[in-house]
């Protein structure tokens, strides 16, 4: 769907992805395998691209918008950036 002129894929967080498991490595196992489900069945759009930025805004969704924020919009224009850097933006590089 297009936001404000952006392509965007909007994501509604199931609750495994926003359940505080209190171990970063559980919860980073679900972010990382959701994720991969996401772009195994949307890497084939035409509007999928810059993969790398969008496990970057999605992984940062995971850890810091939680359930505070739904949907989760990635955008595929965005260019790719570090982690560190995607995170200081508010996963919006």
């Amino acid at each position: 769907m297009k936001r404000s002129g952006v392509w965007s894929l909007s994501v509604e967080p199931k609750a495994t992805l926003t359940k505080n498991y209190g171990n970063a490595n559980v919860q980073g196992a679900h972010a990382s395998r959701s994720y991969k489900l996401l772009e195994n069945k949307h890497k084939k759009d035409k509007y999928w691209k810059n993969s790398e930025s969008m496990a970057n805004q999605y992984l940062c969704h995971v850890q810091f918008a939680g359930s505070m924020k739904s949907p989760w919009n990635l955008e595929p224009s965005r260019k790719k950036y570090s982690y560190s850097y995607t995170v200081k933006k508010k996963c919006n590089p």
